[in-house]
């Protein structure tokens, strides 16, 4: 076998366990807004196994502009 199939074998074996670490949750919460990462707050304190699920690479959401408030016409 060569070094690069061992590499991938590695990989997809490392990939595979944290996916079924993850499946062992009580409550899984999608988007990681104010929302999301308050309510998984809440639920982690208390006693709750929780996964937060988000398409993108950062979490927060809106939150760095939520004092802006979107003009009419933008609307």
């Amino acid at each position: 076998m060569s070094l690069e199939s061992r590499i991938t074998r590695a990989v997809w074996r490392a990939a595979s366990e944290d996916w079924e670490r993850f499946a062992e949750v009580d409550v899984a919460i999608v988007g990681a807004g104010p929302a999301g990462l308050t309510a998984a707050k809440y639920a982690a304190q208390g006693g709750l196994r929780v996964l937060v699920l988000e398409r993108r690479l950062s979490f927060g959401g809106g939150i760095g502009g939520g004092g802006m408030l979107l003009h009419k016409v933008v609307l």
